[in-house]
């Protein structure tokens, strides 16, 4: 299963394209796939064990708006996988889902290449169970990221990023922040 993804991943690259290419005034859509890593320390801890990073599978796809040539604003799906971790004691599993609400801000380094950061807040459904304890509910989790982006043509670009969402789950007061390591892809439309 992970040489699936590894595959679906890296000819997704291909294909992708950046929100840098897209002109201001205009529409875009974008998706992005990738890897999730769970701050998993704290849980395993309070189990027992050492602590752990779980990784998995994440992904996101919306829309976004191009107020500026150096501004956009996206919104869209977004899931930043399951994690789960543990000792022959205890278990402690983690999933994150729901809506992805981002500023993207971009500084162009020439006509194809560029940088940029993000700041988002995310509502997300978290579904969190440790040592028995079960808790599901919505919360609004705060990011930030970085990345950069290549211009391919007017509509299409290649952009990769890394995204940290803080405090996705707290539960027993264990919590813990969810990194997204990511490749993307946007179209924008005239």
């Amino acid at each position: 299963m992970n040489t699936l993804r590894t595959l679906l991943a890296i000819s997704t690259l291909g294909l992708a394209a950046g929100a840098y290419a897209v002109d201001a005034g205009k529409t875009y859509l974008y998706g992005d796939i990738g890897q999730s890593r769970y701050d998993a320390g704290d849980a395993v801890g309070k189990l027992g064990g050492a602590g752990s990073n779980e990784t998995d599978f994440a992904g996101s796809i919306g829309a976004g708006y191009r107020i500026t040539p150096n501004v956009a604003v996206e919104a869209g799906y977004l899931n930043l996988g399951r994690m789960t971790a543990g000792n022959s004691n205890a278990t402690a599993k983690y999933s994150a889902q729901g809506l992805g609400l981002q500023a993207v801000g971009t500084v162009p380094l020439n006509d194809r290449f560029g940088v940029y950061g993000s700041a988002g807040l995310n509502p997300l459904y978290v579904k969190s169970s440790l040592a028995g304890a079960t808790d599901s509910e919505w919360r609004v989790v705060p990011s930030v990221g970085v990345g950069v982006s290549y211009k391919v043509s007017d509509a299409l670009g290649v952009r990769g990023g890394y995204t940290q969402y803080f405090n996705t789950v707290d539960n027993q007061g264990v919590k813990s922040d969810t990194g997204m390591l990511s490749m993307g892809m946007t179209y924008g439309f005239n």
